[in-house]
């Protein structure tokens, strides 16, 4: 605000950044927001072509900001060690070792989202079990339309599971 009020940042390129971070916070917000609902049939009892339909809800980003915060520990932790026992007559490679995953340089970035897409894998497949939720599903005579109870129905959750948290990286 203080460059555009002086005048040092154009106008518009001052309008750009405002852009920018609105559009950035409102695709966090939705991403944050995002859920696949998968169709469940649960039949009734009472009627017997009645059927009641329910979803399950599934996060397009379940692990949050775990993943960041698990790979900047990932990263910083090992480069702050390296550091700390670094000395003047160090040797030349190790210097260049820390100072490419400094962060901001491309290393960093590269090794940065390749942690936090695998922490968010690891992440999601800890917290969601899709051979529990099918065997409770099961147990609960609760049916995905076109799946069998059991076994096909954990393998769909499964890959449903998987392509959504790829989507929510």
């Amino acid at each position: 605000f203080s460059l555009a009020k002086t005048g040092e940042m154009n106008i518009l390129v001052f309008a750009s950044v405002l852009a920018a971070v609105a559009l950035i916070t409102g695709g966090v917000v939705y991403c944050e927001k995002a859920q696949r609902q998968i169709k469940l049939t649960h039949p009734s009892r009472h009627q017997a072509r009645a059927s009641q339909m329910h979803n399950l809800p599934l996060k397009l980003n379940m692990a949050g900001v775990i993943s960041p915060i698990c790979a900047s520990i990932l990263l910083m932790t090992p480069l702050s060690i390296i550091n700390s026992f670094m000395g003047p007559n160090s040797s030349y490679s190790l210097q260049m070792l820390i100072r490419a995953f400094t962060p901001g340089q491309p290393f960093y970035i590269i090794a940065m989202v390749g942690s936090i897409a695998l922490f968010s894998f690891i992440y999601t497949s800890m917290q969601f079990n899709p051979h529990d939720i099918a065997e409770n599903l099961k147990r609960q005579s609760v049916i995905i339309p076109g799946m069998r109870p059991g076994l096909q129905t954990s393998r769909y959750l499964d890959d449903v599971m998987r392509r959504i948290t790829l989507a929510g990286i």
